[in-house]
């Protein structure tokens, strides 16, 4: 296999998130990532010049190959500050089922905010959507850590973070990509979504096909 080009471009306004027919003539400027032949999966570390230009989440980034099709890609940083909270576990809903993507739901709020209940009328093992209840939390946070099993063949897809404190009004966090794929007796697994640090008391999660939560 020969070398492939990549590039990493900013836009001059970060595309939408739902958009899928971003090409590389919407940013304002790029780089080649020149990468080494016959390996399925490349890491490589952005350049200062990036982080300059980029806004702080990396939301604006995108990675092209040498035809111009956007690629998957993921963002991995170092390991946390020994000053960061221990993760809290909160309560996950779904949402809009993978089989079933109009599903109605019914949601109950305490008068302090606190989801308490939430039904739907359909029953599915896999979901695009997922509601996390941060109600419980006093302090903000700035990323979410998420775990399942390994489907069959790997897994990975785009994502798009919101938070709300009412359920109706949803402020952009963060556009990523989760993956889980096995590969030669390795894994690479990206499983962590960072965006400004935020309270909110609930997140949505939607992926471009179901997550396997």
């Amino acid at each position: 296999m020969r070398s492939i080009v990549l590039l990493c471009l900013l836009a001059l306004t970060p595309p939408a998130p739902a958009a899928t027919d971003v090409t590389p003539h919407d940013f304002s400027s790029g780089m080649p990532l020149t990468l080494a032949p016959n390996q399925p999966f490349h890491r490589v570390e952005l350049p200062l010049a990036v982080h300059a230009q980029a806004r702080p989440d990396l939301a604006d980034v995108r990675v092209f190959n040498s035809t111009g099709e956007a690629v998957p890609y993921a963002f991995v940083t170092g390991g946390p500050p020994s000053t960061t909270a221990p993760p809290v576990a909160v309560p996950r809903f779904p949402l809009q089922t993978a089989e079933s993507r109009n599903v109605a739901m019914s949601v109950r709020i305490e008068t302090d905010g606190r989801l308490i209940a939430l039904s739907r009328s359909t029953q599915a093992t896999a979901a695009t959507t997922w509601l996390f209840d941060l109600s419980s939390l006093r302090t903000p946070v700035q990323s979410l850590r998420l775990d399942w099993a390994t489907p069959i063949g790997g897994f990975s897809t785009r994502v798009f973070l919101t938070g709300s404190n009412d359920l109706q009004r949803w402020t952009p966090l963060a556009d990523a990509t989760l993956l889980d794929i096995p590969y030669g007796g390795q894994r690479l697994q990206q499983k962590q979504i960072g965006f400004p640090p935020a309270q909110y008391r609930y997140l949505r999660l939607a992926g471009e096909r179901e997550l396997p939560l």
